[in-house]
C-alpha cells in the first residue's frame, strides 16, 4: 500500500506540476488542463488521506478505535473519493461533448457553452461531494458506537 500511495502521489504530482508550469507560462489554461489539473490535486490529496489513515492504523492502533477520528477518517476518505469521481465524470462528459460532430443546434450551443458551465459544475461535485460524504461519517460513528 506504501509503494502504491508513493506512485500514484508522484505521478499525480508531475501532472499537477506540469499543467502548473504550462499555466506559469501561458497565463491561462484551457479547461480541459483545469480539469486534469483538479483531478490530479484530487488523486493526491485521496492517496495522501489513505497513506496517512494507513500510517495512524499502523503506529497509532488506539487512535484509530476513537469513534470521532474514525467518522472524520471514513468522511474524508468518502469525500476525497467522491470528488475524485465526480471530476473523472466531468473530464468524460467535457471530452465527449467537445469531440462530437453533430450539426444540430442544440449540440452547436452545448459544445460552444460548455467551457463556461465547467467551473460552475466542479464547484457543484464539490458540494455534492460533501453532502453524500457527511452520511457516510454519521453512519459510521453510530454503528461504532453501539458497539460493546
Amino acid at each position: 500500500m506504501l509503494a502504491e500511495c508513493f506512485a500514484g502521489i508522484i505521478v499525480n504530482s508531475f501532472i499537477v506540476a506540469v499543467q502548473l508550469v504550462r499555466w506559469k507560462v501561458v497565463k491561462s489554461l484551457e479547461i480541459c488542463h483545469q480539469i486534469l489539473t483538479c483531478l490530479g490535486v484530487s488523486r493526491i490529496c485521496c492517496q495522501l488521506q489513505s497513506l496517512i489513515f494507513f500510517l495512524f492504523g499502523l503506529y497509532c492502533p488506539w487512535l484509530v478505535q476513537g469513534y470521532v477520528f474514525l467518522a472524520a477518517a471514513v468522511t474524508m476518505a468518502m469525500f476525497f473519493h467522491l470528488t475524485h469521481l465526480w471530476i473523472t465524470s466531468v473530464l468524460c462528459v467535457f471530452y465527449c461533448v467537445k469531440i462530437t460532430t453533430y450539426s444540430h443546434k442544440k449540440f452547436i450551443f452545448l459544445k460552444s457553452g460548455v467551457s463556461g458551465l465547467i467551473p460552475w459544475v466542479m464547484v457543484a461535485s464539490l458540494l455534492m461531494s460533501l453532502l453524500f460524504s457527511l452520511p457516510a461519517g454519521w453512519c459510521s460513528y453510530k454503528t461504532q458506537h453501539r458497539l460493546p
